[in-house]
Order: structure tokens, then C-alpha cells, then sequence
């Protein structure tokens, strides 16, 4: 007997994804592969490309707000040591590591809030996933950003 998933939300899917056999169930679990690709077009079709997530098809998240937070905590996090530094002049292949760090870091910051997903060791972390490792991963990319952009500022 086929299963009909058309009634099925997007969380009970995914759960019945989780837990099917499919070497038991091909012809469901087939269906049901149909029924999550025909959900996911529908959004996409919806809300464009780069604003789906894979799990539950979340709308990203970030705002001037918390761009502003957590540029904020990196900087308060990072000023102490920035200033603890002595002033000294950089030499130029100094200078080009500074920019490089700094656009290395800031890039992944800003992918981070613009597509609401970043990389850990664990694979991708979204914010719709992970609240708590999604912002402390957010925040750690910020301390060294606004560390490296204060050093240099100290040193030039």
C-alpha cells in the first residue's frame, strides 16, 4: 500500500524520512522523496534560491541588529588586547597578512549573516539548526576580525 505524504508537514517528512526502511518501503520511500523535492521546489520557487535551508526551509535570519551585536561583542572582546599592544610600525608583508586575515574573517562573517549558515567541524551549522553554536561561531569570526583590525590600527 502506497502512502499518500501530500497531508504530511515538512517536520513529520522529515521524521518519516528518518525512520523508514527503505529496503522495506521502496515504493514509499520513494514517494515520499517525491513529496520533500516537490515541497522544496515550491519554496524555492517562492522565496528564491538563497533564501531556502535544507532543514525545515527556514528563511534566513540576519539584521542590521545583529550585525550590529555581534560586531559589538568581537569588539569589546578584542579592544583589551588591541590596546594592550605597543605601537610599532608594520613592515609592508605585515600589512598584507593584516588585510589578508581581515577579509578572510570578515567574508566568512558576512556570508554567516547574509546566507544564515556557516562550516564547524561538525559540518554545516544553520541558524534554524543551532541557535547557541551558529552565534558563538558568529562571534568568534567577529573577536578575530575586530582583533586583527585593531592591532593593525595600533600598529600602523
Amino acid at each position: 500500500m502506497i502512502v499518500n505524504f501530500s497531508s504530511y508537514s515538512i517536520e513529520e517528512l522529515l521524521s518519516t524520512k528518518e525512520r523508514m526502511d527503505r529496503n522495506l518501503n521502496p515504493e514509499n520511500y520513494a514517494e515520499l522523496l517525491l513529496e520533500l523535492a516537490n515541497r522544496k521546489l515550491l519554496v524555492l520557487q517562492t522565496y528564491g534560491k538563497n533564501r531556502a535551508v535544507a532543514d525545515g526551509y527556514q528563511n534566513r535570519w540576519a539584521s542590521v541588529k545583529h550585525l550590529f551585536f555581534i560586531l559589538l561583542l568581537g569588539a569589546l572582546a578584542s579592544l583589551p588586547f588591541a590596546l594592550s599592544a605597543k605601537p610599532s610600525l608594520l613592515t609592508f608583508s605585515d600589512k598584507w597578512l593584516a588585510a589578508f586575515i581581515l577579509c578572510v574573517a570578515g567574508g566568512l562573517l558576512l556570508h554567516s549573516l547574509a546566507e544564515g549558515w556557516t562550516l564547524s567541524h561538525e559540518g554545516q551549522v544553520t541558524f534554524a539548526g543551532d541557535k547557541l553554536s551558529f552565534s558563538l561561531i558568529q562571534l568568534c569570526l567577529s573577536f578575530i576580525f575586530c582583533l586583527v583590525l585593531f592591532m593593525t590600527l595600533v600598529r600602523w
